[in-house]
């Protein structure tokens, strides 16, 4: 085992110019995509969580963080179920950088915030490598470093305006895990005391404040803290245990809970900031103060069994409170089961709560997914780990096995849900630097390799990213897009005003739409990216309005003063049943499967409302196309919008009279985007010969996407072709228009 003596200045000096190095780039892949949330103009939040955290972060400027979000489950309004630390924490970056007095430069900032933890989160990454080597080893480290800079996962939730709560969440571990390896001393370092244990209670209010889970991680590192205390000198104090870390970071953690708890008023849920997270940290605490209190009874010597009555001791302690509170029993398996076992319905929609290796339909395994978050190193990594123990077990065996302890967890965490891949990316990239040490430290055996065994884990990661296509691309600035097709629409519907209840001013949109649609246009939703957490209720409601027919959709929007809803192919196709096995394209060229438009209710949303009639798909009567997205579908022959906007109107009525039974059908010009199309409607006489033709497009209407002709077109049954105008008072005031 090496120890740790003093560093020369040379050699300090050259470690923190290759530190800079590191983080230089670790910073330039970050920022080198800034033009993808630059799409047309305006700053644009990556995906939804994003848009929700600007929006709270752009609150909390303002001195007031929207715990209570009036624009969500509207018109009732809901609880973000969230912690309040990222956003804060946010703010104040933001605030410093003077988004107080500066609308863009907060706005910049905010989407800087997240660059600013990835940088954190690969520095912190460096530091817990340089505490499984030796002090002399400079390289091992910088090369985890490197690592971590250009893991694509963990470059993609720290890239300029990926404002989520990932990065810190990342950043969490790797405080927590530096933090509980000094608990291990090694050579000169101090010995732990009320400094790391103070040190310890920050780590762990962090990790709860950050995340609503954060409480998971604390879990990995006390457990470990917990069978070293059974091999403590009986002398010792609790001090230096971390025990009251764990007590200190609870408490803090319960403070940081109120703002939010006094709102929702739920002392006990593991989905919203509350007494759950903190209270089974404490239970931790206590649990492992009583496994020290007990190791200090004295005991005859060579006393085997006195590990086993302070693990049963421990286990009496976490158990009683349990026991004796029912709520953080229930919500503590609520947790297990719904989130953590991906057993939430809404949950169990999400792709990131998917295992990351999966069986391809073809056979075999499905790898991509490691490819695409990991790159390489996915790969590379997992062999390399008995290794990387290894040649941290030198130094210090505690070490190594509590770094292999952690890194193994969050791995069989990854491979359950690749969610945990964003926090597993930096351990891995420790075990692959620490493995690359002992394969160069193996090498240096050769007399002619001797000089290059300290550089080599750094020059080996060098020419792995050099050499690999994928990794140097994150090197290249990004092109500038086009705004996606749900900002597209979001921003065809931006409200100048705060909604209005009883104005319709609200969105029905499907879940994973809605905190895009809120932040971009400021109008409100009901169901958002937290699904059922929101409400369970809600989410249901919109979930089967997008499953029935137009009388069911209508009745939801005019229940829930909703003026709008969003269609298309992007918004809704997997939220639709599909009848059997059919696809929504078929065919080459591929067009629209007709069956699919047949037996699948509102499918005229995918095409702007317009019925076919010669399939028997009934024209949608009183939703209006408003807007639609400039992006096509890339799968078919002709273009359609993948996301259009409708809006809610009493629908103009033709009426006229014609043969019984007759068919009578309307067509009138359509151009989205300057692109051309005919939209259609059409109805049946009934035995009198009356009929009445209900039609939501008006004639000569204009939008910034959208343009119709200047009159419809009918036929009737008997051959009649009549051309009416239908003005847009007439679709919004809900006239009757008859034919001469």
């Amino acid at each position: 085992m090496s120890a740790r003596g003093p560093i020369p200045v040379r050699r300090r000096t050259q470690d923190a110019a290759g530190l800079a190095l590191v983080l230089g780039l670790a910073c330039w892949v970050r920022v080198a995509r800034f033009a993808r949330p630059l799409a047309g103009g305006e700053l644009l939040a990556i995906d939804g969580d994003s848009h929700h955290h600007v929006r709270r972060i752009q609150g909390a400027l303002r001195g007031a963080l929207p715990t209570f979000d009036p624009l969500v489950n509207w018109p009732e309004g809901g609880i973000a179920p969230w912690t309040d630390g990222f956003d804060r924490l946010g703010a104040a970056f933001a605030w410093v950088a003077g988004g107080g007095h500066s609308g863009p430069r907060a706005e910049m900032a905010i989407f800087l915030w997240p660059v600013v933890l990835g940088i954190l989160a690969v520095w912190a990454t460096v530091d817990v490598a340089r505490r499984l080597v030796p002090a002399g080893d400079q390289a091992t480290p910088l090369a985890a470093g490197l690592v971590a800079a250009f893991v694509p996962q963990f470059v993609q939730i720290s890239s300029f305006g990926n404002v989520d709560h990932h990065i810190a969440e990342a950043l969490s571990v790797l405080l927590l895990l530096s933090w509980a390896l000094r608990r291990f001393p090694v050579g000169e370092e101090a010995r732990p005391g009320l400094a790391w244990e103070g040190t310890g209670a920050l780590a762990v209010v962090f990790a709860l404040w950050v995340f609503i889970g954060g409480e998971l991680y604390v879990a990995l590192v006390a457990l470990p803290l917990g069978l070293a205390a059974m091999g403590m000198d009986p002398k010792r104090r609790l001090t230096g245990s971390g025990a009251p870390a764990l007590l200190g970071g609870a408490l803090l953690g319960a403070v940081a809970s109120l703002p939010a708890l006094s709102v929702h008023g739920k002392v006990f849920s593991f989905a919203l900031p509350s007494m759950v997270q903190p209270g089974l940290v404490g239970i931790a605490g206590l649990a492992l103060s009583t496994m020290v209190l007990v190791g200090r009874v004295p005991s005859r010597p060579g006393r085997r069994a006195f590990p086993v009555i302070q693990i049963g001791a421990a286990l009496a302690v976490a158990a009683l409170p349990l026991a004796l509170v029912p709520a953080l029993r229930h919500e503590l398996a609520r947790a297990i089961h719904g989130w953590l076992m991906a057993k939430d319905p809404w949950i169990a929609q999400i792709a990131e709560f998917q295992p990351i290796v999966r069986l391809d339909p073809r056979g075999g395994l499905d790898l991509k997914p490691v490819l695409d978050l990991l790159g390489p190193f996915g790969f590379l990594a997992v062999p390399a780990l008995p290794f990387a123990v290894a040649v941290a077990w030198r130094l210090s065996p505690a070490r190594a096995g509590l770094f292999a302890w952690t890194v193994t967890s969050l791995s069989v965490l990854a491979f359950s849900q690749l969610r945990f891949t964003r926090v597993a990316a930096p351990l891995l990239a420790v075990a692959l630097a620490l493995a690359l040490r002992g394969v160069s430290a193996w090498l240096g055996r050769a007399p002619v390799l001797a000089r290059l065994a300290g550089p080599a884990p750094l020059l080996a990661t060098a020419l792995l990213v050099a050499g690999n296509s994928g990794l140097r691309t994150l090197l290249a600035i990004a092109e500038p897009r086009t705004p996606s097709p749900v900002h597209q629409v979001a921003l065809a519907l931006r409200l100048d005003r705060p909604p209005v209840p009883g104005h319709r001013d609200g969105v029905l949109a499907p879940w994973d739409l809605g905190h895009a649609l809120q932040q971009v246009s400021g109008r409100p939703v009901v169901a958002n990216g937290f699904g059922t957490y929101l409400d369970p209720d809600s989410f249901r409601e919109v979930q089967d309005a997008f499953l029935g027919d137009e009388q069911g959709l209508v009745r939801t929007m005019e229940e829930r003063d909703l003026g709008f809803a969003l269609g298309g192919g992007h918004a809704i196709a997997r939220h639709q049943a599909q009848p059997g096995e059919e696809g929504i394209v078929e065919g080459d060229p591929p067009v629209l499967n007709l069956r699919y438009m047949r037996g699948t209710p509102l499918s005229q949303l995918l095409i702007a409302g317009s019925g076919l009639p010669s399939v028997g798909v009934p024209h949608l009567e009183r939703l209006m196309p408003v807007a639609a997205s400039e992006v096509v579908a890339e799968k078919l022959s002709f273009p359609l919008p993948v996301v259009w906007a409708y809006e809610l109107v009493p629908g103009a009525r033709v009426v006229g009279q014609g043969d019984p039974g007759g068919l009578v059908a309307g067509e009138i010009e359509f151009h989205e985007w300057g692109r051309p199309h005919r939209y259609r409607a059409w109805t049946r006489a009934d035995g009198a010969g009356r009929w009445e033709l209900r039609v939501a497009v008006p004639s000569g209407f204009s939008t910034h996407t959208i343009r119709t002709g200047p009159a419809w077109r009918i036929t009737q049954g008997d051959g009649r072709v009549v051309d009416v105008a239908v003005p847009e008072t007439a679709v919004r005031g809900g006239l009757a228009i008859p034919l001469p």
